[in-house]
């Protein structure tokens, strides 16, 4: 008798729980990169003084929480870098990198992991510019999946 009292409770308790509906909002994973940068900061505003010399800053638009801004990456070692989690959500016109390094390197964008595929873009040093993320025709991290820093 007390066990079917337990279970009569236990159903009665749980009823509400299974008939209640629940809703999540999707919210986007933030933008990462192995190996990490020297830096990654949100920013609101845009200043070329955010780019130091010597470094390569990529910025990817900041969606995470629908707030409008920025997340900027700063590398300061050449290597090979993945990106993941770059999506853009205006076409790829708020993409861009200010490219600070010094020594005559070539910053160079791939489509593929591990500096493989597609060469999509080669950007060279313009101190404290702006220069979009271009390719064949497009714009934008979306298909850029490594970038070689130097």
């Amino acid at each position: 008798m007390k066990i079917a009292k337990s279970i009569a409770v236990i159903a009665a308790l749980t009823v509400g729980l299974a008939v209640t509906p629940t809703t999540a909002q999707a919210v986007d994973p933030e933008p990462t990169t192995s190996p990490g940068p020297a830096a990654r900061i949100r920013v609101q505003e845009l200043s070329a003084s955010q780019c130091s010399s010597g470094y390569l800053c990529a910025y990817v638009e900041s969606n995470s929480d629908h707030l409008h801004g920025w997340w900027l990456f700063k590398y300061t070692r050449c290597g090979i870098v993945n990106l993941n989690n770059w999506h853009d959500q205006l076409s790829g016109y708020d993409s861009f990198v200010i490219d600070d390094q010094t020594g005559g390197v070539t910053t160079t964008l791939y489509s593929g992991y591990n500096g493989t595929g597609t060469v999509l873009q080669r950007i060279t040093p313009r101190a404290g510019q702006r220069q979009d993320v271009l390719y064949g025709g497009g714009r934008g991290w979306n298909p850029v999946n490594s970038i070689r820093v130097c």
